[in-house]
């Protein structure tokens, strides 16, 4: 019994090498396909042109984010070089994230805002997604009793 034991010991240990040197071709071959495929060239994105009324709309951004943070009311300088959607999008936001655009670089706002590259935790300008966040967060804000309620009008 014991020897019956060793010589299946024996023959698993000589199959190691053969199944790991198989394993490792079969992963190699798969990395080579992989890395067949040809890159994508992306034609580089002509730098932007940036007027003085882009950097006063950022500055005007930026100044009703700190009031809003604070709890003011924005100056109304500031407030009329901002359009309806960026109001809606200033005052739908948290705390942290108002604190977030008045700390944000221009260029890091200005990506930001046109969906290119985007600040971690801070709220789309997308107005879809300004009115799902906003849905959301009423939602978190109704009473348990309420939430029961819509559950039972929507069954």
């Amino acid at each position: 019994m014991l020897k019956s034991i060793m010589r299946a010991v024996a023959s698993f240990m000589r199959a190691v090498p053969r199944y790991v040197l198989q394993r490792v071709r079969v992963a190699g071959e798969w990395i080579m396909r992989l890395m067949a495929v040809p890159a994508q060239v992306y034609e580089a994105e002509p730098a932007p042109i940036i007027d003085r009324s882009d950097e006063e709309h950022l500055n005007a951004i930026r100044t009703a984010a700190g009031h809003l943070y604070v709890g003011d009311v924005p100056p109304p300088a500031a407030m009329a070089l901002l359009s309806k959607d960026d109001v809606v999008w200033l005052g739908t936001m948290s705390k942290r994230m108002q604190s977030l655009i008045v700390a944000a670089s221009d260029n890091d706002l200005r990506a930001h805002m046109r969906g290119k590259r985007m600040i971690p935790g801070l709220l789309n300008r997308d107005p879809a997604a300004v009115a799902e966040y906003r849905k959301a967060h009423e939602r978190q804000r109704m009473a348990p009793q309420e939430r029961q309620e819509m559950r039972r009008a929507a069954a």
